[in-house]
């Protein structure tokens, strides 16, 4: 995707460089081959789980990262520009983790591998937490 020239004259380039230079980031870069990004997807699954009721959702989403290990498991990373200050990371990621279990679910039927791990990266912090 190619960025509108306000979104890119907003970017700050060492928030981007952090990530790539995490541990996830490198992790990412070892495996890039396998990394895919803004992967869109619609999937049913079960109400039961997510509401309580019966029947099916119609659940569409789309996963900013993933990628496969070379023991054919999947990492999950979900950007966030949250305006937070450091030491909040933690707090914040918890309450993405619906959102990952959503995707951690998707992935595992769509691409029919095991999740290892789902992150959150706060660029405004350059912190990755581990929700999954």
């Amino acid at each position: 995707n190619v960025l509108s020239p306000s979104a890119a004259a907003e970017l700050d380039p060492s928030r981007v460089s952090a990530f790539f230079t995490s541990e996830v980031g490198r992790e990412m870069i070892e495996n890039l081959p396998s990394a895919r990004r803004e992967f869109r997807f619609t999937l049913p699954l079960a109400a039961d789980r997510w509401t309580g009721g019966k029947g099916e959702l119609l659940l569409q989403g789309v996963v900013d990262l993933f990628w496969e290990d070379a023991e054919g498991r999947i990492s999950v990373v979900d950007y966030k520009t949250d305006r937070i200050r450091p030491g909040y990371e933690l707090e914040r990621a918890e309450s993405y983790r619906p959102q990952l279990e959503v995707y951690a679910d998707a992935l595992e039927k769509i691409v029919g591998k095991p999740i290892k791990a789902s992150y959150i990266y706060f660029f405004e912090t350059g912190r990755t937490v581990k929700v999954l």
